[in-house]
Parts: C-alpha cells; structure tokens; sequence
C-alpha cells in the first residue's frame, strides 16, 4: 500500500480479513468488495489532478493505508493469540564479539517466567 506510486482514490471500497478461530490449521480468507466509487490513478493520471484533488487523494488513500495496517494488526494479533504458545522462560546470552575469531559465549540465564496476574507494584 505505501509503496504504491500515486494516491489512489479508493472511497467506500472494503476488505475483509478471516479466520476459523476453531481450526488446527489457520484458514484465512481475503475479501475485496465495493469497488463500484473507486479508481486506480496511474502516475500520468495523477499529472492531471489539481492541487486540491491530490489533496484530497493524499489524506483519503493515508486514511485507507492506515485502515489496512490496523487491519494487518489486530489479524495478527488474534492469529498469535490463537496459534502461539506463550514463551516459558526468557534466554540471555553473554557473548564476547572477537573480529577475528569465533565468538565466546560468557554466560548463559534461563529466567522462567511467571504469572504477574496477582503481582503488586
């Protein structure tokens, strides 16, 4: 969407991500629909419009990119929820970086991680 060349004008047109939250295996389904206002602008198109109209097609394809990105994120937020397993415990590694040879690791803690739900700050 950010890479496209020119601001597009793409009002009232949707899309949909899905999932079946009861599957082993994600199922996911992209739906595109009412397209019937929208028009894709390519660059010469674009030379044509006045100041205002690219104005215009500036903050309304910024609004539709954002939308997307929302989109993007609670899917994914609900796809790790749904699919990932929550990390036991936390790795640090202490590694002395040598130029010319291998490196050497220093030290190594494994933290188990514990439940917050009943800890006070």
């Amino acid at each position: 969407c950010r890479e496209v060349p020119v601001s597009q004008s793409w009002v009232g047109s949707s899309v949909s991500l899905s999932y079946d939250p009861d599957s082993t295996a994600p199922q996911v389904a992209l739906r595109t629909q009412d397209w019937g206002q929208s028009e894709i602008t390519t660059p010469a198109d674009a030379l044509r419009l006045t100041g205002g109209q690219h104005e215009d097609r500036d903050r309304d394809w910024g609004d539709y990119c954002e939308g997307l990105g929302r989109l993007f994120y609670g899917c994914c937020e609900l796809y790790c929820a749904r699919f990932w397993d929550r990390p036991a415990s936390l790795v640090f590694i202490l590694v002395a970086k040598s130029w010319g040879s291998e490196d050497t690791v220093l030290g190594l803690a494994v933290l188990p991680l514990a439940s917050t739900e009943s800890a006070v700050l």
